[in-house]
């Protein structure tokens, strides 16, 4: 699939997943410290980073809140390479649109409010299968978090994601990572949607 955008920053070049799991980083996630923002607190994020051969469960999802964005942030225990971003969507117009993936940041709505640049700009696949997206991996060389930026979907009111994954190569971290401490509570007027558009709550998954 080409892509029609003249920004050399932004791509959609899709894969449907493989059943051999490759270069599957899922061991390297730091679970514990996976945040996100606007999203039902009923599910942390965490759960949606799922082992390989879980990708096809649709048991547990995560939901946005207050509109259709979210924002993941995870974190890894290792000096990632990283080679593709895997997302299983949600049904129909709910599957998240278009992805912006920051490395080595952890934003807020705040951040992304003052349009920083992303170090890659994914449009997905309206499709509810685990797809895989390759990154350019020299924009991604050395990374120990992720900023995931599900900035719309496909029409519908909130945006329903199954399972995030990551594939490509790690070394092991010369130091100890620094592990940031985010408000347990955010405040509902730090959320305001990008784009202009009416803002709503900004919640910090557990």
């Amino acid at each position: 699939m080409s892509c029609s955008c003249n920004d050399s920053n932004h791509t959609h070049d899709p894969h449907p997943s493989s059943g051999v799991d490759h270069e599957n980083l899922f061991g390297v996630v730091d679970r514990p410290n996976v945040t996100s923002l606007n999203t039902d607190e009923s599910v942390p994020p965490r759960d949606v980073i799922k082992e390989w051969d879980q990708r096809d469960d649709m048991d547990v999802s995560l939901h946005s809140d207050a509109d259709e964005q979210l924002v993941l942030r995870v974190p890894f225990t290792a000096s990632v390479k990283l080679k593709s971003v895997l997302v299983k969507g949600g049904l129909g117009e709910k599957a998240p649109r278009t992805l912006h993936i920051y490395a080595n940041q952890f934003l807020d709505f705040g951040d992304l409010d003052n349009e920083l640049a992303p170090t890659q700009t994914i449009e997905l696949v309206e499709s509810s299968e685990c797809i895989e997206y390759p990154v350019k991996i020299a924009k991604f060389n050395s990374s120990t978090h992720l900023t995931l930026f599900f900035a719309d979907n496909f029409g519908a009111d909130v945006t329903q994601i199954f399972f995030v994954g990551f594939k490509g190569s790690w070394t092991e971290l010369k130091s100890e990572p620094v592990i940031t401490t985010y408000e347990a509570f955010a405040n509902p007027s730090d959320h305001k949607k990008i784009a202009g558009t009416q803002g709503g709550l900004n919640s910090l998954g557990s």
